[in-house]
């Protein structure tokens, strides 16, 4: 099974969008996919439908409960679910006098379906014990990236806590190309980054805020639009660049 986390310290940048829509791709490919929603804000969850649980991630890593227990089927064949919930604010205290409290996520991932191919992990916009969980866990680390002045800053920041061995993607997102401002910002990343960015970009797609507003992945809201085209290019880079 191949791990992705998706993560960035910074919000605004289509974190949870990414995970959803990346998931929803490689599951168009037949790919079996599991994501996992560590965000407390939810907005994997309820971006899947999903708007009430009795148990959630917090759960799992707060007990002895097992991810395959919560598991949530989507509408999309292939995708399944491991919903937050708003506990997730208060993990970091729950697990604070635990030794294993940043390895939890690795263990409850070793107990999952051999048949599955990738867990997609959506992370809060902060570095803190969810986000850590998720960096451990992961073989490759996919970083969105939005085409605005603060990224550099951002990726400089945040880069450095990465684990050594860790696969680094960053995937430039929100590109505007009838603006002077984004690519000018896209250049300097990949300047500076030439080996982690990835060919594919995301651009900002009116199809994309529409499809989280009805609650339905790009490809099930429109197949055809430049965010369907967009990520479906990501799944693509992805499935050629992540090695379980």
């Amino acid at each position: 099974m191949r791990i992705v986390a998706v993560a960035n310290w910074k919000g605004g940048v289509g974190k949870s969008c990414t995970a959803l829509n990346l998931g929803a791709a490689l599951a168009d490919r037949g790919r079996s996919v599991l994501l996992v929603d560590l965000d407390a804000q939810q907005t994997l969850t309820n971006g899947l439908g999903v708007t009430s649980t009795e148990q959630d991630v917090g759960h799992a890593l707060t007990s002895s409960l097992r991810l395959t227990s919560i598991i949530k089927e989507t509408s999309t064949p292939n995708l399944y679910l491991v919903p937050a919930g708003p506990g997730l604010l208060f993990i970091g205290d729950e697990l604070a006098g635990r030794a294993d409290r940043g390895e939890r996520l690795t263990v409850l991932l070793e107990d999952l379906p051999a048949e599955l191919d990738y867990c997609i992990i959506d992370t809060p916009p902060s570095i803190g014990t969810l986000t850590l969980n998720a960096l451990t866990a992961a073989q490759a680390v996919l970083i969105p990236t939005a085409a605005r002045a603060e990224a550099m800053a951002g990726l400089l920041g945040f880069l450095p806590m990465l684990p050594d061995d860790r696969r680094v993607l960053i995937l430039v997102t929100r590109q505007d190309r009838r603006s002077k401002h984004g690519p000018a910002v896209e250049a300097d990343i990949r300047k500076q980054y030439r080996k982690q960015t990835l060919t594919t970009v995301i651009r900002e797609s009116v199809a994309l805020s529409d499809a989280a507003a009805r609650v339905k992945t790009i490809f099930r809201h429109d197949k055809r639009s430049r965010g369907a085209v967009d990520y479906a290019a990501l799944a693509n880079e992805v499935e050629r660049k992540v090695k379980p």
